[in-house]
């Protein structure tokens, strides 16, 4: 994962963000590359979603996920499905909270993984189409967050693939730049 800190002395307007990666490189980009467009973020999350639903079709719901220890690969799975459910229909009061997590994940604790598929799918359009009109720190979370979590369900499952995706770029702008913020 990515450490950032935001350049002093920049030209006005022209907001540069360092972040060191993983190979120890730094990368220097532009506001313009650090915000990208918000259909960049909705098909990264669109990404997002379909290796997931592609890899955890036939695993254990009760699988425990040790990236995030106090949940299964269910409730990492419920998660996921509750911010789409939630944001979709309104419910965003206390968004990002511990207490808002949990209730998703509570909500969702007895269906099985195709159940929580089908859910995920039923709210995609309206979901993506929602990720594509936030501005883009509030889409850089969302991806953030999502891919976030499909790492921690490819641990569990020993499905390592994706690090090269354009979620995991957002993501560790996201956080790079919010850290710092």
């Amino acid at each position: 994962s990515g450490r950032g800190r935001l350049l002093d002395g920049c030209a006005r307007g022209d907001l540069v963000a360092t972040f060191a990666a993983k190979s120890d490189r730094t990368r220097r980009m532009t506001v313009t590359e650090v915000f990208r467009p918000p259909t960049d973020h909705v098909t990264a999350y669109q990404g997002v979603r379909a290796r997931i639903v592609e890899f955890i079709a036939s695993a254990d719901r009760d699988a425990k996920c040790p990236l995030t220890p106090a949940w299964t690969v269910g409730d990492t799975l419920a998660h996921l499905v509750g911010v789409a459910a939630d944001v979709v229909n309104g419910n965003i009061e206390g968004a990002a909270s511990d207490a808002w997590t949990a209730a998703q994940v509570d909500a969702r604790r007895g269906r099985s993984i195709p159940q929580l598929l089908e859910e995920w799918a039923e709210t995609a359009g309206a979901f993506d189409a929602i990720v594509g009109a936030v501005p883009t720190e509030v889409s850089g979370q969302i991806v953030a967050d999502a891919v976030t979590h499909e790492h921690d369900l490819r641990h569990a499952l020993g499905r390592p693939g994706a690090q090269d995706s354009d979620a995991i770029d957002i993501g560790a702008t996201w956080i790079a730049v919010t850290a710092t913020a």
